[in-house]
């Protein structure tokens, strides 16, 4: 599975977990997740540098 099938099953599993505070489409729910993987992924190589 290549990146965007993982984004998509995150971005699943993502909208189904805020369902019951917000109501998302799927594609906000895929922006959402990639949005938050890619702060994520900064903020990891931010630490990198740190060591």
């Amino acid at each position: 599975m290549g990146r965007r099938g993982v984004h998509n099953e995150a971005a699943g599993l993502l909208k189904s977990r805020l369902s019951a505070k917000v109501n998302i489409d799927n594609d906000t729910a895929r922006r959402l997740f990639t949005l938050i993987y890619a702060l994520l992924v900064r903020s990891a190589d931010h630490r990198v540098l740190l060591s």
